[in-house]
């Protein structure tokens, strides 16, 4: 009797455990899901206030992101994984801002690269050829490790916008 008493016990207090985990598991889970599918989003005045805040080494920033970068804002995600940098810049940081990648000529692909952009961010481009629409260039791609990147530069608003999805 002594032993089946003790059994019983046993069982309902693994029972209990197994329940506590059980419920201690979903809420962890739903917890993740809800953090991991919530972008951050952030502001900076400039390059140095956005490097004060380690923003830039948390995100992957690109090589090209100019030190003469203002009116910064930054969003990104982690599931899925994705940057978003919209930014004013120096006009004579253009050049060095496109190096590694290709000016898309071709009025068709540049409109559909710009209206796969306007999906993604939070600034809405003009599709009629004022903004210049960059992809990498096929020898750079690999360090890129992903082909939806994309660069694009509006000259007369020194404005630049910047995405990339993993």
């Amino acid at each position: 009797m002594k032993l089946r008493n003790l059994l019983v016990k046993s069982a309902r207090i693994l029972k209990t455990a197994v329940a506590i985990g059980l419920w201690a598991f979903i809420v962890l889970f739903v917890a993740l899901c809800v953090y991991a599918g919530n972008p951050t989003v952030r502001y900076y005045d400039n390059y140095r206030e956005a490097m004060q805040s380690n923003v830039l080494e948390r995100t992957w920033i690109p090589d090209f992101f100019p030190k003469s970068a203002t009116n910064i804002h930054v969003v990104y995600g982690v599931d899925p994984s994705f940057e978003r940098l919209e930014f004013s810049y120096d006009p004579s940081d253009q050049r060095q801002m496109t190096e590694t990648f290709r000016l898309v000529t071709d009025p068709v692909e540049a409109k559909s690269v710009l209206e796969d952009m306007n999906r993604k961010v939070w600034s809405q481009f003009d599709t009629d050829g004022a903004t210049l629409v960059y992809v990498p260039k096929e020898e750079t791609r690999h360090r890129f490790y992903n082909p939806e990147i994309y660069l694009a530069i509006d000259p007369k608003m020194r404005t630049a916008w910047y995405t990339y999805d993993k």
